[in-house]
């Protein structure tokens, strides 16, 4: 698997669990599947009802539940996850109960084959290219703002963090030119 998008899509079942995850625990496991991997992360948090299971992979989706406890983040984790799923060639999917927890889980070829147009490592592909440039992240959310960090420097992109219009505005007085603004 491209080490990036799988460590992303971790991060993002990983914290999401930990979030959502007020008594008991969480496994993370990663289990031999006939000649593939599968990496499982499971919690015994809120679960998820099964009339919003079709959504859970959509952008912005958060349950009503989910915006009760925790008011932050805007419903992109899972969507990043589905992504990143499809851009490795992986396959992934859940199982929850409300009130009880879920288990999301990711299964890679054990190949070492990467997928069409997906480097592997060592290597490179004729469609990959690594990032450059500058881009301004801005967002109320601090745990946002440090994943986006953390994701576009290893890209090797240059950035800059604000978390208000006002700090924003700072930045860019400051001299700092982004080619993207998120």
């Amino acid at each position: 698997a491209d080490p990036l998008l799988l460590r992303q899509t971790l991060v993002n079942l990983i914290h999401n669990a930990l979030r959502y995850t007020r008594a008991g625990g969480l496994l993370i496991a990663v289990r031999r599947r006939g000649s593939d991997w599968q990496i499982e992360v499971w919690d015994t948090g809120i679960g998820i009802a099964a009339e919003e299971e079709e959504q859970v992979f959509s952008p912005y989706f958060r349950s009503e539940q989910a915006w009760q406890m925790d008011g932050a983040g805007h419903g992109l984790g899972l969507a990043v996850v589905a992504r990143c799923t499809r851009l490795m060639g992986a396959t992934s999917g859940f199982r929850s109960q409300p009130g009880r927890g879920s288990r999301f889980w990711l299964r890679l070829p054990a190949c070492g084959h990467a997928p069409q147009g997906v480097a592997a490592p060592g290597t490179t592909a004729a469609t990959f290219q690594p990032l450059t440039g500058r881009c301004l992240v801005l967002d109320d959310d601090p745990q946002v703002l440090t994943a986006w960090e953390l994701l576009l420097e290893s890209w090797g992109v240059t950035v800059r963090l604000a978390d208000s219009g006002p700090a924003a505005h700072a930045v860019l007085d400051s001299g700092f030119a982004p080619q993207v603004v998120f």
